[in-house]
Protein backbone atom coordinates (compact mmCIF):
# COMPACT_ATOMS: atom_id res chain seq x y z
CA UNK A 1 0.00 0.00 0.00
CA UNK A 2 1.34 3.39 -0.91
CA UNK A 3 0.35 6.82 0.35
CA UNK A 4 -0.92 8.20 3.66
CA UNK A 5 -2.01 4.90 5.20
CA UNK A 6 1.36 3.29 4.66
CA UNK A 7 3.22 5.82 6.81
CA UNK A 8 3.51 5.08 10.54
CA UNK A 9 3.04 8.64 11.77
CA UNK A 10 0.36 9.76 9.33
CA UNK A 11 -2.86 8.14 10.49
CA UNK A 12 -6.23 9.71 9.62
CA UNK A 13 -7.60 11.93 12.38
CA UNK A 14 -10.50 10.62 14.45
CA UNK A 15 -13.77 12.42 13.70
CA UNK A 16 -14.36 13.16 17.38
CA UNK A 17 -11.26 15.39 17.44
CA UNK A 18 -12.87 17.80 14.96
CA UNK A 19 -15.94 18.03 17.16
CA UNK A 20 -13.88 18.68 20.29
CA UNK A 21 -11.96 21.48 18.60
CA UNK A 22 -15.19 23.34 17.82
CA UNK A 23 -16.00 23.90 21.51
CA UNK A 24 -14.65 27.09 23.05
CA UNK A 25 -11.90 26.74 25.61
CA UNK A 26 -13.00 27.57 29.15
CA UNK A 27 -10.20 29.32 30.97
CA UNK A 28 -10.00 30.64 34.50
CA UNK A 29 -10.82 29.46 37.99
CA UNK A 30 -14.44 30.57 38.22
CA UNK A 31 -15.74 28.90 35.07
CA UNK A 32 -17.86 26.50 37.11
CA UNK A 33 -18.42 27.30 40.74
CA UNK A 34 -18.47 24.24 43.02
CA UNK A 35 -21.27 25.85 45.05
CA UNK A 36 -23.48 26.42 42.02
CA UNK A 37 -24.72 29.75 40.70
CA UNK A 38 -24.69 32.83 42.88
CA UNK A 39 -28.07 33.27 44.63
CA UNK A 40 -30.25 36.29 43.90
CA UNK A 41 -30.48 38.46 47.01
CA UNK A 42 -33.91 39.51 48.22
CA UNK A 43 -34.37 42.09 50.95
CA UNK A 44 -37.11 42.02 53.54
CA UNK A 45 -38.52 45.15 51.94
CA UNK A 46 -39.16 43.18 48.72
CA UNK A 47 -41.46 40.84 50.66
CA UNK A 48 -43.89 43.62 51.59
CA UNK A 49 -46.48 42.45 49.02
CA UNK A 50 -47.30 39.26 50.93
CA UNK A 51 -50.36 38.94 53.14
CA UNK A 52 -49.86 38.33 56.87
CA UNK A 53 -49.40 34.64 57.67
CA UNK A 54 -48.74 33.61 54.06
CA UNK A 55 -45.93 31.25 53.13
CA UNK A 56 -42.99 32.45 51.05
CA UNK A 57 -41.69 29.78 48.64
CA UNK A 58 -39.97 29.83 45.26
CA UNK A 59 -43.34 29.36 43.57
CA UNK A 60 -45.02 32.26 45.38
CA UNK A 61 -42.03 34.52 44.69
CA UNK A 62 -42.26 33.83 40.95
CA UNK A 63 -46.02 34.42 40.93
CA UNK A 64 -45.51 37.83 42.59
CA UNK A 65 -42.75 38.65 40.08
CA UNK A 66 -39.97 38.95 42.64
CA UNK A 67 -37.94 36.06 41.15
CA UNK A 68 -37.54 35.57 37.38
CA UNK A 69 -37.94 31.77 37.54
CA UNK A 70 -38.34 28.90 39.99
CA UNK A 71 -34.86 27.55 39.19
CA UNK A 72 -33.13 30.80 40.23
CA UNK A 73 -31.46 30.35 43.63
CA UNK A 74 -32.41 33.02 46.15
CA UNK A 75 -31.39 34.22 49.58
CA UNK A 76 -33.31 36.60 51.82
CA UNK A 77 -31.04 39.17 53.45
CA UNK A 78 -31.63 41.94 55.95
CA UNK A 79 -32.78 45.13 54.31
CA UNK A 80 -35.31 46.94 56.42
CA UNK A 81 -37.87 45.46 58.78
CA UNK A 82 -39.99 42.37 58.33
CA UNK A 83 -43.26 43.76 56.95
CA UNK A 84 -45.68 41.17 58.36
CA UNK A 85 -45.75 37.67 59.83
CA UNK A 86 -44.35 35.39 57.11
CA UNK A 87 -43.59 31.67 56.88
CA UNK A 88 -40.44 31.21 54.77
CA UNK A 89 -40.10 27.66 53.38
CA UNK A 90 -37.18 26.29 51.34
CA UNK A 91 -35.28 29.55 50.86
CA UNK A 92 -31.93 30.42 52.39
CA UNK A 93 -32.14 33.26 54.91
CA UNK A 94 -29.36 35.27 56.53
CA UNK A 95 -29.07 35.23 60.33
CA UNK A 96 -30.17 38.85 60.80
CA UNK A 97 -33.13 38.45 58.44
CA UNK A 98 -34.16 35.26 60.23
CA UNK A 99 -34.13 37.09 63.56
CA UNK A 100 -36.32 39.89 62.18
CA UNK A 101 -38.79 37.45 60.61
CA UNK A 102 -39.09 35.50 63.85
CA UNK A 103 -39.45 38.73 65.88
CA UNK A 104 -42.40 39.66 63.64
CA UNK A 105 -44.03 36.30 64.49
CA UNK A 106 -43.05 34.36 61.36
CA UNK A 107 -41.14 31.12 60.92
CA UNK A 108 -38.18 30.01 58.81
CA UNK A 109 -37.95 26.37 57.73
Amino acid sequence: MKGQKSRASNKPRPAIRDLIKRFPKLRGDDVVSPDGPEPMTLTLKMLSGFAPGSSVTFRTLTKKGVLPSVVTPAKIVDGGTAPVKLNVVGIRVSASAKKKIEDAGGTVK
